[in-house]
């Protein structure tokens, strides 16, 4: 009788150890599946790896298409088709200036048509000899552009105009984009530099196109004050711009990867890659 219960014992000991060998050999052994919901962002990844080492941009600059190819494979399934463009992309430069005058807090001195912020040279402007005022809020032109955005750049025009030479005028600036305002950083003007653009890189507050078309502006005094105009004020964008697929397909996915030019050494690639053939 020990002997049949021995014998049931290890019978039922290695089917057990067959149950679980299967379950991880499967659970490991099975590749992440590979749709066409999530292929755009496994192949983004793939040539984030590629860019990071310095052989994305390597293949890129010297038209290496293969060499791309070859290394998506080890990604992309063989069921699949893929193909793989390089095309130069130029950086763009988009100026957004302010168009609408939202009177939420009016503290300053305004001369001439609102939106006073609109243009230089026109006359119109506003004004602060206080200190710790507030004017808020102004838009700025919307936009239907497309690309991927590099930076973005709140430009100011203004000019300290008490007449003396070494002193100066503080400007803070304030950006909202779809959630909160923020402090983005403070400007000096100097009497010596006259009237001039200043920037403040808000790249970490505005990085979508969407952000950028609901962004708004106000300014703030400081308290270490002179006489002040501000003539102008506008959001700079730098964007790479984006090239229409040279592939078409019902079921096509592009994935795009932009490289950064260094000028005077090299210029910028864009890295496009065309999956199809989707179940």
């Amino acid at each position: 009788m020990k002997g049949v219960l021995s014998t049931v014992e290890a019978v039922i000991a290695i089917t057990m150890i067959v149950i679980i060998l299967t379950l991880l050999f499967t659970s490991f052994s099975k590749p992440k599946e590979f749709t066409k919901e999530n292929s755009k962002i496994i192949t983004f990844n793939t040539l984030k790896i590629l860019a990071d080492t310095g052989k994305l941009r390597t293949d890129a600059l010297n038209n290496n298409v293969s060499s791309i190819e070859n290394e998506l494979s080890a990604y992309i399934p063989t069921f699949l088709n893929y193909n793989v463009t390089i095309y130069p992309s130029s950086l763009e430069t988009l100026e957004l200036y302010v168009d609408g005058w939202n009177n939420i807090q009016d503290e300053w001195t305004k001369y001439g048509s609102s939106p006073w912020l609109n243009a230089t040279g026109d006359g119109n402007r506003i004004t602060d000899s206080i200190g710790a005022k507030t004017q808020k809020e102004f838009t700025f032109v919307d936009t239907s552009k497309t690309g991927t955005i590099n930076s973005i750049n709140v430009s100011v025009y203004g000019e300290e105009t008490l007449l003396i030479p070494g002193d100066y005028a503080q400007l803070y600036v304030y950006i909202h984009n779809t959630t909160d305002w923020y402090e983005v950083g403070m400007l000096t003007y100097y009497y010596e530099n006259g009237s001039i653009w200043q920037n403040i890189d808000i790249s970490n507050y505005l990085d979508i196109w969407n952000e950028i078309n609901s962004a708004k502006l106000y300014l703030k005094s400081g308290t270490i004050y002179a006489p002040f105009d501000v003539d102008a004020a506008k959001l700079v964008v730098n964007y790479f711009t984006s090239i229409s697929p040279s592939i078409q397909a019902d079921d096509v996915v592009t994935v795009s990867y932009f490289l950064a030019g260094d000028i005077g050494n090299y210029s910028a690639r864009e890295v496009k890659v065309f999956l199809w053939g989707f179940d």
